[in-house]
């Protein structure tokens, strides 16, 4: 649309506001005309001066401005002498008592480069809070203008793409700065010194794309930083503040870079190519995950993501890959798949069926989901391989629902699919839309225990011989009052010390058959703890899941569960430490940890 075309339809809309004679233009505030005006560049901004009294300086007021390459319509010889004098003029007419939010340029030619200097003083000069610099040119020097980024009143800069190496000997001066997003031309890489972040102490958000971070850094106060197509430093980063963080095409950093990042709430990353090392994600207070792998592939992913953060609740993937939750509460699974929008034709059967083992090495790993949320396209794609998914185990133990969209109802998925998503969460529903619950009282539904009644009778009534919570002092051989084999008398105390649950339905009105209990709960412990990992397999995982559901007729071993479904996790996958207790790093607070069988 012409600025010619833009005056035409402006003036219209008054004649049908006017009405008979009336000037119902003046109705309209300043804040709603600027806001109108937000959407025009700023020349046409200007021309409004002539529609009305009313609008004539209404223009010099602006706290939006917008310079782009359509505000000019003579030839290219011109336009670096014309747009450097309207700019000026726009700048020296302005009301300087007016606050400027937000100055906009987006040119494509190669000329802009020569007025960026200017263009940086008259917007920092008014104040101006937001500055964004956009080209589809070469790019912006930075080095012409590097001292004259001093002001203090700039919070947002954004400065896309910027050409050349940027100076060590200059430094921002720009105290009130919190965000700041640089992107280099496209395959560069630019060296972004530490002396331009120096003098920016409020800088809360850090968006990077095509540059060099320096080694080392330190950003206290930062808390969202999003690098794309970067180099990181070899040493850990000093972000104590930091809750969000996105990594595009970056390569994987070793695991102390996240174990630094001690308040990290939100990771994002994307995978551009197959990943193909072990990837170790540890941060103590992480809570949101989201993955982003290739999935058109036909190479198979031959490393492990293995997620240690004991606060994780939420996930997500777009594709599969192989991937190991050491978490107790993963609340949320999103599974997504590239071209789910409906447009895109999905893949064949046979792309599907190359999907299905990174199905079975993936799915395995979020085993503590609780909602298993699917798109539409990973429905179809577990749907075309639902026959070879049965062959194997259903990974889910503690689901509660399995959202799937509109259109895909519980009748419309095959009972193949049902049995290796819902066979070992018989209580498990497949629904379109979550119930409406709040999710503190859920979670404390969940762990609330469900004593027997008969528990509530004090324990020191004679035919109520529960385990006491203290060994009786000077008895060889006994344990809470029940003659046990002498051995086993550090394993038990090993157990009431980590899982004190364990012992809370334990009553009988038999001692001697509470003693051949404890002794059969010390038995199984003991040759469970000593089972090497190369020695586990299907029928043995099956075997020892036998015996724990006989011990929990008397016990509460869930701890024990748990941890044989994380070892039969490590098995599907073929992740295999030496022992069976080198599982327990792997799983978090609340379920395995410390190391559970050491000691014993």
């Amino acid at each position: 649309m012409t600025v010619g075309q833009t005056m035409e339809q402006m003036q219209k809309q008054i004649a049908i506001l006017s009405g008979e004679g009336e000037d119902r233009i003046s109705w309209l505030s300043n804040d709603l005309i600027h806001e109108i005006l937000s959407f025009v560049d700023a020349k046409s901004a200007v021309q409004t001066s002539v529609l009305s009294k009313r609008w004539k300086l209404v223009w010099t007021t602006l706290p939006y401005v917008n310079f782009t390459n359509y505000i000019f319509l003579e030839s290219e010889l011109h336009i670096l002498e014309t747009r450097s004098r309207f700019i000026s003029k726009f700048f020296l007419r302005r009301n300087i008592l007016s606050n400027l939010l937000k100055v906009n340029f987006e040119f494509d030619h190669v000329v802009e480069q020569l007025l960026f200097p200017q263009y940086m003083f008259e917007a920092m000069f008014n104040n101006a809070r937001d500055i964004k610099f956009e080209t589809s040119a070469s790019g912006f020097k930075l080095d012409s203008c590097i001292y004259s980024m001093n002001s203090p009143s700039l919070h947002k800069l954004t400065l896309r793409p910027i050409q050349g190496e940027l100076s060590t000997t200059g430094c921002w001066n720009l105290p009130a700065l919190t965000t700041l997003n640089l992107a280099a031309q496209p395959d560069h890489r630019i060296l972004l010194p530490e002396l331009h972040l120096l003098c920016l102490p409020a800088l809360r958000t850090l968006v990077l794309e095509g540059l060099q971070l320096p080694d080392p850094i330190s950003l206290p106060a930062l808390t969202t930083l999003h690098l794309t197509n970067c180099i990181l430093p070899q040493n850990s980063w000093d972000f104590p503040a930091l809750l969000t963080l996105r990594l595009d095409a970056v390569s994987f950093p070793e695991s102390r870079f996240f174990s630094a990042l001690v308040n990290l709430k939100s990771l994002i990353l994307f995978f551009r190519e197959n990943i193909t090392e072990e990837c170790l994600i540890s941060c103590p207070q992480l809570e949101n995950l989201e993955i982003i792998s290739p999935v058109r592939t036909t190479t198979y992913h031959s490393g492990n993501i293995i997620v240690l953060a004991h606060h994780i609740r939420n996930f997500t993937s777009v594709g599969f890959f192989p991937i190991m939750f050491g978490v107790s509460e993963l609340e949320n699974v999103n599974i997504k798949l590239r071209g789910s929008n409906g447009d895109e034709p999905l893949a064949s059967l046979e792309e599907f069926k190359l999907y299905y083992t990174r199905v079975v090495y993936m799915f395995p790993g979020l085993s503590n989901a609780k909602i298993l949320t699917l798109d539409s396209a990973t429905v179809q794609a577990l749907s075309a391989v639902s026959k070879l998914l049965v062959q194997v185990p259903s990974p889910f133990y503690q689901l509660n629902h399995v959202k799937v969209p509109q259109g895909h109802k519980d009748s419309s998925i095959s009972a193949d699919l049902k049995r290796y998503l819902l066979g070992r969460s018989p209580e498990a529903t497949i629904v379109t839309k979550l119930p409406q619950y709040n999710s503190a009282s859920m979670s404390c539904q969940r762990f609330q225990r469900q004593l027997p009644g008969n528990l509530a009778t004090p324990v020191a009534e004679p035919k109520n011989d529960r385990a006491s919570s203290s060994r009786a002092s000077g008895e060889t051989g006994l344990w809470k009052g029940h003659e046990v084999n002498s051995e086993f008398l550090s394993l038990l105390d090993c157990i009431e010390k980590k899982y004190p649950e364990t012992f809370d339905p334990f009553t009988t009105n038999s001692k001697k058959l509470c003693t051949m209990k404890l002794n059969m709960l010390c038995t199984i412990v003991k040759d469970y703890t000593r089972t090497l990992m190369t020695e586990v397999d299907i029928e043995m995982i099956a075997e020892y899941r036998a015996q724990f559901a006989n011990l929990q007729r008397s016990f509460n071993v869930k701890w024990l569960v748990n941890h044989l479904n994380c070892v039969e996790q490590f098995q599907i996958v073929h992740l295999l430490p030496d022992k069976l207790d080198a599982v327990d790093s792997f799983i978090a607070n609340g379920s395995i940890g410390d190391h559970l069988f050491s000691g014993f």
